[in-house]
C-alpha cells in the first residue's frame, strides 16, 4: 500500500512549502480526478486510485500549484478552470504545463517511469517535456 502522507511530506520538503491539510476522499469532481488543492481552505484532497503512482503524480501536480502560488503568483493571471475551456487550452496554460512538468520530473527521478500524458496533444506534451528539462536544470 502506498504511503501517500509520507510522499506528500517529501514533495513539500522538495518544494520548500508548508504541508497543507490533507484529506483522503472517496470522490472528487470527476471519476478520473485523483487529487485537488483548495487554496481557500489550504487543503489537499486525494483519492487513492487503482494505480498508486497515478495518485502520486496527481498529488505532486497539485502541490506544485501551491509552490506556484508562493513563488510565481502571476502564473495564475487569466487562468481558466478546466470546466470553462477545452482540454487543449486548459493544459496549455503555464500553471498546468509547469505542474505537469514538475510531476513528470518526480515520477522519473523517484520511480523511474515517464508519464505518457495520454489524451493530450503532441503540442502540449512537447511543452511539458521542455519545462521538465528546465526544472531538472534549476
Amino acid at each position: 500500500m502506498a504511503d501517500y502522507i509520507q510522499f506528500i511530506e517529501i514533495i513539500c520538503d522538495d518544494l520548500e512549502i508548508e504541508k497543507p491539510l490533507v484529506e483522503e476522499v472517496l470522490f472528487l469532481h470527476t471519476p478520473t480526478q485523483l487529487a485537488e488543492y483548495i487554496p481557500s481552505d489550504n487543503i489537499l484532497k486525494y483519492r487513492p486510485g487503482k494505480i498508486p503512482l497515478d495518485t502520486m503524480f496527481s498529488i505532486a501536480h497539485e502541490l506544485r500549484h501551491i509552490w506556484q502560488m508562493k513563488n510565481c503568483p502571476e502564473i495564475f493571471q487569466n487562468y481558466i478552470n478546466s470546466t470553462d475551456t477545452d482540454i487543449e487550452q486548459y493544459n496549455l496554460q503555464s500553471a498546468e504545463i509547469d505542474a505537469n512538468a514538475y510531476a513528470m520530473v518526480i515520477m522519473e527521478s523517484g520511480f523511474g517511469i515517464t508519464p505518457q500524458f495520454k489524451g493530450l496533444s503532441e503540442k502540449v506534451k512537447k511543452k511539458i517535456s521542455l519545462r521538465a528539462n528546465e526544472i531538472v536544470e534549476e
